[in-house]
């Protein structure tokens, strides 16, 4: 018998990845996935089909499948710095923020003004620990982009975790003078200040957010913290107690060790 030659038909492969774009848009995902695989079957350098198949299998889950085939358009076209961002997200999905990091940075080399990948490496650093690195690049991602204002909260939260209580204080004043209406940030800002010893500042902050969101549980155990420190016990105790209420179990185990639940 005479063994099947795979011939390259560009023709037909892309009428298959259009098929398979359709079934994409009607969420016949498993038909889209057929329909790119032959897309790639027909031609094995058609890196717009392995996108889309990287796309696909991410949608469903198939993270390891997703970065495969990121894998393979990347070798046809390594200088497509989306390519990289996609695979780096099917890594994250992963667990695997080495290959994450790695993607992202790479990204990074091949478009060192692209504020949006400096973000994406930041928050992959901040869940890996790595505050300096976060700092790092949310500081060139405010260079570049000023105007997102969010990064001084995640700087800010980089700040705090490596016991910059000054730097992290700036960074969440500095957002709340434009946007004060978050309770978190002041909540954040009063643990930086409380850290670095100022507790009537951070009282102010605490009972700021709670005005802002007052089922704000965290927020409660907070100021009561500060409360009992200072000997305001039955001030702590009303606090611990609105904080159980909304679910704290830090506060109902604190009352529960003093037999004052109720």
């Amino acid at each position: 018998m005479i063994p099947m030659v795979k011939v390259k038909n560009h023709e037909f492969a892309k009428a298959y990845n259009k098929r398979g774009d359709t079934a994409r848009k009607t969420g016949n995902y498993d038909q889209a996935v057929i329909n790119y695989t032959r897309a790639v079957e027909l031609d094995s350098d058609y890196v717009t089909a392995y996108v889309n198949l990287g796309d696909i299998y991410r949608v469903l889950g198939n993270y390891g499948q997703a970065a495969d085939n990121y894998t393979r358009a990347i070798a046809l076209s390594p200088d497509r710095i989306e390519l990289y961002i996609y695979r780096a997200a099917a890594y994250g999905n992963l667990g695997d923020h080495e290959k994450e990091i790695g993607d992202y940075t790479y990204a990074i080399g091949l478009k060192p003004d692209d504020a949006a990948t400096y973000g994406k490496r930041g928050i992959v650093c901040m869940k890996t620990g790595d505050y300096l690195q976060a700092v790092h690049d949310y500081t060139v991602l405010l260079t570049l982009k000023p105007e997102f204002e969010w990064a001084y909260v995640i700087r800010g939260d980089a700040h705090e975790a490596l016991g910059e209580h000054e730097e992290a204080i700036r960074d969440y004043t500095r957002f709340i003078r434009t946007r004060p209406e978050f309770a978190e940030t002041y909540h954040n800002r009063g643990k930086a200040y409380h850290a670095s010893g100022d507790d009537e500042q951070a009282l102010r902050d605490f009972t700021e957010a709670i005005t802002l969101s007052p089922d704000y549980a965290d927020a409660y155990v907070s100021r009561a913290e500060i409360y009992e420190n200072r000997g305001d016990h039955s001030l702590a105790v009303k606090d611990f107690r609105f904080a159980a209420k909304l679910g704290s179990q830090y506060a109902r185990e604190w009352l529960e060790s003093r037999g004052i639940l109720h």
